[in-house]
């Protein structure tokens, strides 16, 4: 019988007699298990020590992001003002009222944009596996801090979900949420860390998470138990 270190941590095969790979968990799979897992996850970790990907907030999310907060703000501001003076002015209300809020718009985003992309820019950070240990980093390549893989849930959800890293404005679209429990005081807060935000890589995680049998959390609301 062969050795415990000698079987593929999935299916148990004798990896003497097959090809393997050695993943980020620190544990050894027959390519096979890999290759059936994800096709993606195969060819990134033929050539990839490390699991790794930086968050970053794009220019065009930046934009979409902040037009769709400002245009919300803009119109209760718009609703209000015609509200207000409506009875008054009738229509010309509707009019002064875009004229109005339009340059109120204008100077708030010309004081305060510059700054979201700044601090979206500091929070951006790079998320790492390797050896069963994540590792998240900072925009300046610093460790932030760590956790083991073993302790972490994860599941499929949204970047705005995301505790960590909050890239500015609440930048939308699709990613894979791991979620560490974090204690404070006596409770327990979930910590939820957004990778897999490319589409490659979204398959990579997915595809790593399953099969190092990393616990998934079926949706938003399941609870650190299930």
């Amino acid at each position: 019988m062969a050795g415990k270190e000698t079987l593929c941590a999935s299916c148990s095969s004798d990896l003497g007699s097959t090809e393997y790979l050695r993943l980020w968990d620190g544990k050894t799979y027959c390519k096979e298990c890999v290759g059936r897992t994800s096709a993606r996850l195969l060819a990134y970790a033929e050539s990839h020590d490390v699991l790794s990907e930086r968050v970053t907030m794009t220019a065009r999310a930046f934009v979409v992001a902040a037009a769709r907060v400002f245009a919300l703000i803009c119109l209760f501001f718009l609703s209000l003002f015609v509200h207000v003076f409506y009875a008054e002015m009738g229509w010309l209300a509707v009019v002064y009222g875009v004229a109005v809020v339009a340059v109120l718009c204008a100077i708030v985003a010309a004081i305060q944009l510059p700054m979201y992309w700044r601090l979206g820019r500091i929070s951006e950070a790079t998320i790492e596996v390797k050896d069963g240990i994540v590792i998240v980093r900072t925009y300046a390549n610093n460790i932030r801090f760590t956790m083991n893989l073993a302790e972490l849930r994860w599941r499929c959800g949204n970047r705005r979900e995301a505790t960590l890293p909050r890239v500015g404005l609440a930048i939308s679209g699709a990613a894979v949420l791991l979620v560490y429990p974090v204690r404070i005081a006596c409770f327990r807060v979930p910590l939820r860390l957004a990778c897999g935000v490319n589409d490659d890589l979204r398959e990579v995680w997915q595809g790593f998470l399953t099969l190092a049998r990393v616990r998934q959390l079926g949706n938003a609301g399941a609870t650190w138990a299930n």
